[in-house]
C-alpha cells in the first residue's frame, strides 16, 4: 500500500472527472488495464483527484509516488523507487531484461541498458501472473522525474493490456504539450464552473460571503480549487463580508506558491532551514536530513510548527502536504541558504559509495569554478552513462562544464553533454550544447568529433538531406587523426545516404564511394567495418561485376557480426542481398536484422527489420503476413510515441498489390511530401515502386512506365535494378523499343554475375517480352523454371500472366488458358485483386471463366494474434514472446486464450499443429555460405 495518506479535498462539480477514474478503475477490475494523464495547471484540483482514486481503488495494491525536482539528474531514481517493491522478482526476468534492469539501476556493469528494455522489464515486473489484486501506480507531479523514468513509465503506459494495472500519472500542462505522455489518454483539468466554484468557496469559508466577493474570488481565480481553498482561510471576515478591500493581486495559478511562500517566511528560521533541507534532498531520508540538519545547526523537530500549518508530514519519512509547497520552500530560498542545504547534505553522503548524489549535492552548492569537482562530475557522468541515464549524463556534463576553469575542459565536457542529450532523444538541446562548445576552445580532434555529432543530429532531426555530406566532411577530418574513425565515420554517412538518396544534398553516394575506396587503399587485414565499407561504395562507384565480389564479402563478413553490430548497422545486410539479387541471402539477412534487434531491445533498428520484412512476405506472396509486419510496426512505434502517422503510409506496395488504387495514390501523395520535407529519400522509392506495380496491376503501361523510369532516374543501387523488370514489362506495352532493350541489357549483365534462380528468371522473362520471335516461348518457359527454384512467388505469378497474354496474342488459346488460370488462381490467392482481375479478363477472352478462390485469411486471427500464434507454434514461452513482441507475459497469456478459442485448439502442441503450413521456416547460419558463391 501507499506510504501517503490521502488528504481529503473537496470535489465539487467534478462529476465527469470522477467517472474517468472509475472508468479507470474498472478497466483494471475487469482483467484489462488502463493509463491516464491528468494534466492541468498547479492547484487546479489534480492532487485531489489523485487522492479520490486511491479511495475508489479500495480492492487494489497501491503505489505512490511523487516526482521531485531535485531528482531529475538521477537517472531511473523515480523509477528505482516505483519498482522497490518488486526486485525481489528482477532474477526471474528474461536475461536481456533482466540484464538492462540491474544495468540501470547500478546492480550489474555487464548489461545494456537500453531505455525500451528498461521499460519492457517494468512492464514484466508490473504484469506479476502470481499477483492476486489488481494494481495502481499514482505518480503525482510527473514532471519532476528523471527523463530515463518517465521514459520508461511512458513505454508501460502505451503497452499495458491484460496486466489488472492501472497506471495515473498527474502533469502540469507545460510538461504534456512537450510530447513525454504522446499517445496516452489524457484527462484535461480546468478550474471550477462558476456555480461550483462559488460553492467550494462559500462551502470552505468560516464565515457567509458576501455574493458580489464570491464573484470577484471566483472570476480572478478561474475557479483554481486550491485558490479558492487557501483564500477560504486566509481571507479576512470583513473581506469576505464586503467590508474590507480584496487582496490585490489575489494568488491565483503561478501566484498559489507565492502564497507557500509567504507561510514559509512566516515561521521560525530553524524550521525554515529543516524545510529546505528536505525540499533539496531526493531520498526525504529522516536519517540523511537529520545529519545535515545538525551540521546548519538545527534539527527535524523544527519542523513542528510547519506540520501545525499542515504544509508538511512526518509520519512517513518526510511528506509535503502538496507538491507546490516542496516548490515554494525551495525556489522561495535564497540562493546561498540553497548552497549552504546542499552543502549540508554532501557532506552526509558518501562518494565511494553513493558518488552521483555526493556529486550532485556538491554540484548545487559550488559557487565559482572548481576543477575537482568538475571532474567528480565528469566521472558520475561515465556511471551514468554506464546505466543508459544520458539525460542525467548530460546535466552532469554540461553542469561540469560550467565548474571548469580550463576553456579547453569547458568545449570538451560541454561536446560530451551534446553527444548523451543526442542519445537521450533531445536533439534541439544537443545541437544548443553543440553549438556552444563549438564556439569554444576544441581540439583538433574534437571539432572532428563535433562534426560527426552535428551530422548525426542532423539526421535525427529529420534533416536528412544534410546528414551525409556533413559525415563525410567528419571523416576527411579524422582521416589524418585516425584512419580507422575515418572509415567508420564513412561507413555512417553512407548509412545516413541510405536514408536520404535523391534526397541528399551536398553529396552523392558516388563521392563518398571514392573516398572511401581511396581511404581502404593499401589497407592489409581489413576490418569488419573496412569489408562493409568496400562492399558499400563498389555499389556506388563500380561496375557490377567488378563490384560483385566485394559485396559478397561484405554479405559474408555481415552475417557474423555480432547481435550489437548488426543493429548498428542495420541497413546494409538486406540491401546487400537485394543488389545481389538473392532472395535466399534477403531472408537471411532480413531474420539475422529482426533476431539481432529483439534480441538487444533496438526498436529503432527493429523498425527497418519488419519493414523489410514485409517487403519479403509481400514478394512471397504472403499478404496477411506482411500485414501483420506492417501491424507490429505502428504497434512499436506508437510504443515509443514516435511519428505513427508516417509510418502508417509506409504500406503502399501491399496496397498496390491489393489493388487499392485511392488508397495508394492518396499515401504515396503524403509520403512525398512528408519524406521530401524530412529529406528521406527512400520513402520517396519505395512509393514510386508502388505506383510501378499498381499502374501494371492496372493494364496503365504508360503511367507504369514512367513510375518505373523515375525509379531508376538516379541509378541509384539497391534500388535502380528493381525498376528493370518493369521498365521491360511496361516499355514492350508502350512500344518504347529502346528503353526495352537498354533495360534488358542491364539486366542480363546483372544476372550472368550474380546467377541466382531468381535473376535467371528476370532475364528469360525480360528475353521473352523483347524478343518475340521463335525463342519467345522457350524464354518463357526458361523464365518459370527458374522462377520457381526462387522463393518470391509474386514474380512466378507475373510470368505465368505475361506468358499466357502473349500465347493468347498469338492465338494459341487453349495453351494461354494454362498460363493465365495458373496466374489469376496464384494471384487470387495472395489477394493481388488488380493483377487477378488483369488475369481474368485476359482468361476471358479465350473463353474460358475464372473460378473465384479463397484469399488466405491466416484464420481470422488479429495481427497481433497470429504474431502470437507463430511464436507459440514455434516452442516460445510466454515470456520469451513478450520479449520479442514488448508485451508482458500476461498479456500474452491473454491472447493465447483468444488464439485457442478462435482456432478450436486446447494446446500449444494442438496450436503448432495448425499453425504448421502458416509457419515460416527459415534458413540457419550454416545455410548462408549457399548464398554468397
Amino acid at each position: 500500500m501507499s506510504g501517503k495518506t490521502p488528504v481529503t479535498r473537496p470535489l465539487v462539480g467534478r462529476s465527469s472527472e470522477l467517472a474517468e477514474l472509475r472508468r479507470v478503475i474498472n478497466e483494471a477490475l475487469s482483467g484489462g488495464s488502463a493509463t491516464l494523464v491528468i494534466r492541468g495547471e498547479p492547484g487546479v484540483g489534480k492532487t485531489a483527484l489523485l487522492d479520490e482514486l486511491e479511495v475508489l481503488a479500495h480492492d487494489f495494491r497501491v503505489i505512490r509516488m511523487d516526482g521531485i525536482e531535485s531528482e531529475l539528474q538521477l537517472d531511473y531514481a523515480g523509477l528505482h523507487r516505483m519498482i522497490l517493491p518488486f526486485m525481489d522478482r528482477i532474477p526471474q526476468l528474461p536475461a536481456p531484461q533482466r540484464g538492462a534492469i540491474e544495468a540501470a539501476f547500478g546492480l550489474s556493469a555487464t548489461g545494456r541498458p537500453d531505455q525500451f528494455l528498461v521499460g519492457l522489464a517494468t512492464l514484466t515486473l508490473l504484469g506479476d501472473p502470481v499477483r492476486t489484486a489488481p494494481l495502481l501506480i499514482v505518480v503525482d507531479d510527473a514532471h519532476w522525474l528523471d527523463e530515463e523514468s518517465m521514459t520508461a513509465l511512458a513505454f508501460v503506459g502505451r503497452r499495458l493490456q491484460a496486466e489488472r494495472v492501472a497506471l495515473v500519472f498527474a502533469v502540469r500542462d507545460f510538461f504534456a504539450d512537450q510530447g513525454h505522455t504522446k499517445g496516452l489518454p489524457e484527462l484535461q483539468v480546468k478550474g471550477l464552473a462558476d456555480q461550483p466554484a462559488r460553492e467550494l468557496l462559500t462551502t470552505l469559508a468560516p464565515t457567509p460571503v458576501l455574493e458580489q466577493v464570491a464573484k470577484e474570488v471566483v472570476a480572478a481565480t478561474a475557479g483554481n480549487p486550491l485558490a479558492l481553498t487557501g483564500l477560504a482561510a486566509e481571507l479576512t471576515e470583513s473581506q469576505l463580508a464586503g467590508l474590507a478591500p480584496l487582496p490585490d493581486p489575489l494568488p491565483t495559478g503561478d501566484l498559489i506558491e507565492t502564497r507557500f511562500a509567504r507561510q514559509v517566511q512566516l515561521l521560525p528560521s530553524e524550521t525554515q532551514t529543516a524545510l529546505l533541507l528536505a525540499a533539496a534532498e531526493p531520498t526525504r531520508d529522516l536519517a540523511t536530513i537529520e545529519r545535515a540538519a545538525e551540521k546548519l545547526g538545527t534539527s527535524l523537530a523544527a519542523l513542528e510548527p510547519a506540520e501545525e500549518l499542515q504544509l508538511v508530514s512526518t509520519r512517513f519519512g518526510i511528506e509535503f502536504h502538496h507538491p507546490l509547497v516542496r516548490s515554494a520552500v525551495y525556489s522561495g530560498a535564497s540562493p546561498a541558504r540553497r548552497r549552504a542545504a546542499h552543502l549540508a547534505l554532501a557532506t552526509t553522503v558518501d562518494p565511494a559509495t553513493d558518488p552521483e548524489r555526493w556529486a550532485m549535492h556538491r554540484a548545487l552548492a559550488a559557487l565559482g569554478p572548481d576543477e575537482e569537482l568538475a571532474a567528480a562530475l565528469e566521472g558520475s557522468a561515465t556511471l551514468a552513462r554506464a546505466r543508459g541515464g544520458y539525460a542525467a549524463e548530460t546535466a552532469l556534463l554540461t553542469r561540469s562544464a560550467e565548474l571548469s576553469p580550463r576553456s579547453q575542459d569547458r568545449a570538451s565536457r560541454l561536446l560530451g553533454a551534446s553527444h548523451a542529450a543526442s542519445l537521450a532523444g533531445n536533439l534541439v538541446h544537443a545541437q544548443s550544447l553543440l553549438e556552444a562548445a563549438r564556439n569554444g576552445d576544441l581540439e583538433e580532434f574534437d571539432r572532428a568529433r563535433a562534426q560527426l555529432l552535428d551530422g548525426m543530429i542532423r539526421l535525427y532531426l529529420g534533416q536528412g538531406q544534410h546528414a551525409p555530406a556533413l559525415l563525410l566532411k567528419a571523416a576527411k577530418s579524422f582521416a589524418p587523426l585516425n584512419p580507422e574513425l575515418s572509415r567508420r565515420a564513412l561507413l555512417t554517412s553512407f548509412s545516413a545516404f541510405m536514408a536520404a538518396l535523391q534526397c541528399s544534398e551536398g553529396t552523392s553516394g558516388h563521392e563518398i564511394g571514392e573516398v572511401a575506396l581511396a581511404a581502404l587503399q593499401g589497407e592489409s587485414g581489413e576490418s569488419t567495418v573496412d569489408v562493409l565499407l568496400r562492399g558499400v561504395a563498389s555499389a556506388f562507384v563500380c561496375d557490377f561485376a567488378e563490384a560483385a565480389p566485394a559485396l559478397r564479402r561484405s554479405l559474408a563478413t555481415y552475417a557474423e557480426l555480432s547481435a550489437e553490430e548488426i543493429t548498428e548497422w542495420y541497413y546494409f545486410g538486406p540491401l546487400l542481398a537485394n543488389e545481389l539479387w538473392d532472395p535466399d541471402a534477403y531472408s537471411f539477412m532480413v531474420e539475422l536484422v529482426e533476431t539481432a534487434a529483439r534480441q538487444q531491445g533496438a526498436i529503432l533498428a527493429l523498425q527497418p527489420a519488419l519493414l523489410a520484412s514485409a517487403a519479403e512476405e509481400i514478394r512471397e506472396g504472403r499478404f496477411s503476413a506482411a500485414r501483420t509486419r506492417f501491424a507490429e510496426v505502428l504497434d512499436i512505434t506508437e510504443a515509443i510515441g514516435g511519428f505513427v502517422s508516417f509510418y502508417e503510409l509506409l504500406d503502399t506496395e501491399l496496397l498496390a498489390w491489393e489493388g487499392e488504387e485511392d488508397a495508394v495514390r492518396a499515401k504515396v501523395r503524403d509520403t512525398v511530401a512528408i519524406a521530401t520535407e524530412f529529406g528521406a529519400g527512400s520513402p520517396i522509392l519505395n512509393a514510386l515502386y508502388s505506383m510501378t506495380i499498381l499502374e501494371l496491376g492496372l493494364g496503365r503501361y504508360p503511367e507504369a512506365l514512367t513510375a518505373a523510369k523515375q525509379l531508376d532516374a538516379d541509378g541509384l543501387p539497391f534500388w535502380s535494378a528493381f525498376a528493370l523488370p518493369s521498365i521491360v514489362e511496361a516499355a514492350t506495352r508502350c512500344g518504347d523499343v529502346k528503353a526495352a532493350t537498354d533495360a534488358l541489357k542491364r539486366i542480363e549483365e546483372r544476372a550472368q554475375v550474380v546467377q541466382t534462380p531468381f535473376a535467371l528468371g528476370l532475364m528469360w522473362r525480360c528475353r521473352g517480352l523483347v524478343s518475340d520471335d521463335d525463342q519467345t516461348e522457350s524464354s518463357f518457359s526458361n523464365a518459370i523454371e527458374w522462377f520457381e527454384k526462387s522463393p518470391w512467388r509474386t514474380e512466378l505469378a507475373r510470368t505465368h500472366l505475361l506468358y499466357g497474354e502473349w500465347l493468347r496474342r498469338n492465338r494459341r488459346r487453349t495453351d494461354a488458358r494454362v498460363e493465365l488460370r495458373k496466374a489469376h488462381d496464384m494471384f487470387e490467392a495472395m489477394g493481388a485483386r488488380a493483377f487477378a482481375e488483369r488475369s481474368r479478363l485476359e482468361l476471358a477472352a479465350t473463353g474460358e471463366r475464372a473460378r473465384t478462390r479463397r484469399v488466405d485469411s491466416a484464420f481470422d486471427l488479429t495481427a497481433r494474434e497470429l504474431q502470437i500464434a507463430r511464436l507459440a507454434a514455434g516452442g516460445l514461452t510466454s515470456p520469451e514472446i513478450g520479449s520479442q513482441l514488448f508485451i508482458s507475459p500476461k498479456t500474452v497469456e491473454y491472447h493465447l486464450t483468444k488464439i485457442f478459442q478462435k482456432l478450436g485448439v486446447k494446446s500449444r502442441m494442438q496450436l503448432a499443429k495448425v499453425m504448421a503450413d502458416e509457419t515460416k521456416t527459415g534458413g540457419s547460419a550454416a545455410d548462408f555460405t549457399t548464398f554468397t558463391r
